[in-house]
């Protein structure tokens, strides 16, 4: 139920391995940008229930939990479902869970919708979470790997320290449901660009 695990060839030594910070930069950048989506489920989905008047400290945190127990399981489920959708379907089907989810915050003002959003979060936080990992893992060879991951935790971390200093004042600007369908069009153009980049894949093979 797990990624294929390949085991690679003979170490190469330092002064034969690819340098790999550069030619990853846009892919650590975009996990920068996942981990900002992520965070707000953490975040800013706080304050969006407390507008909601979900004032209770009980209910708010199992309300909130809900991304955590969908994600656990979608995240166990994670080599399942690339073995079958691929993985830019994998990426491509949590990009629609997150749209999905932020509309429905956004949106929505009740306890339902907002258990239903934090559900389908947690189907994109346990599908872009591994994504990341598994494309950085198969972009990089044996020698500079555990590097290459180490720098991708560093990018994920800098997106969740940049959730409050961007989704603040635009929570200021729009308030905070307005704010959540910001981001949800975000993500939605995200979606586009994958499934284009899918079709793209497709036609070429």
């Amino acid at each position: 139920v797990s990624v294929g695990q390949v085991k690679p060839g003979q170490m190469r030594t330092a002064g034969r391995s690819e340098p790999f910070f550069l030619r990853l930069l846009p892919f650590f950048l975009l996990a920068s940008l996942l981990f900002i989506i992520i965070f707000m489920a953490s975040t800013q989905f706080a304050f969006l229930l407390q507008e909601d008047g979900i004032k209770d400290p009980a209910t708010r945190s199992m309300i909130m939990s809900t991304t955590t127990i969908v994600g656990t399981l979608t995240g166990f489920c994670y080599g399942w479902i690339q073995q079958r959708l691929g993985v830019r379907g994998a990426f491509l089907l949590g990009l629609i869970s997150a749209t999905a989810s932020l509309a429905t915050l956004g949106f929505g003002n009740t306890s339902v919708t907002a258990i239903l959003g934090a559900g389908l979060m947690g189907v994109f936080v346990g599908l872009a979470t591994p994504y990341v990992y598994h494309v950085v893992a198969e972009r990089t060879d044996a020698f500079v790997r555990s590097r290459a991951l180490g720098v991708l935790a560093a990018f994920n971390f800098f997106g969740g320290f940049l959730n409050p200093v961007i989704l603040a004042p635009l929570g200021r600007l729009l308030g905070i449901h307005g704010s959540f369908l910001a981001v949800a069009v975000v993500t939605a153009a995200l979606a586009v660009a994958a499934f284009a980049g899918s079709l793209r894949q497709h036609v070429a093979a």
